[in-house]
């Protein structure tokens, strides 16, 4: 009879786990697919820009917007998203780096940032 009690113990014990295991799969669920609205909102944030701006707090502001969608990129595990937030990253990198008599002319840049932005809106359906 103690055998039996044992044993209907462990299996007790097996079935909490397992059940365990499926909240905890769900929480990381969850967390995942709130990772991803939070980046998402942040980077469409992000993804604003004013041609509008001295030349210099262009080149300022988009070394700031590159440096934290590389950090987006690093916090998310959707790969399609990650990729985009590199992407959009890389080209905000690219327009920090422009000489200053070449910022003035970002027709060009802003034509990659409208396509990074609609892969960023894919990205975060």
């Amino acid at each position: 009879m103690k055998k039996l009690g044992v044993a209907l113990g462990v299996v007790l014990f097996g079935v909490v786990l397992a059940g365990c295991d499926q909240v905890n799969e769900a929480v990381n669920t969850a967390n995942k697919v709130s990772d991803k609205v939070t980046a998402c909102s942040e980077a469409v944030g992000l993804a604003s820009f004013d041609p509008n701006q001295e030349a210099e707090q262009l080149q300022a502001d988009a070394k700031q917007k590159a440096q934290r969608l590389s950090e987006l990129g690093t916090q998310v595990n959707d790969q399609g998203l990650q990729q985009t937030l590199n992407d959009m990253a890389a080209s905000y990198t690219q327009l920090a780096e422009q000489k200053l008599d070449q910022v003035t002319n970002v027709s060009e840049w802003v034509n990659k940032a409208t396509e990074n932005l609609n892969r960023l809106r894919q990205a975060c359906l």
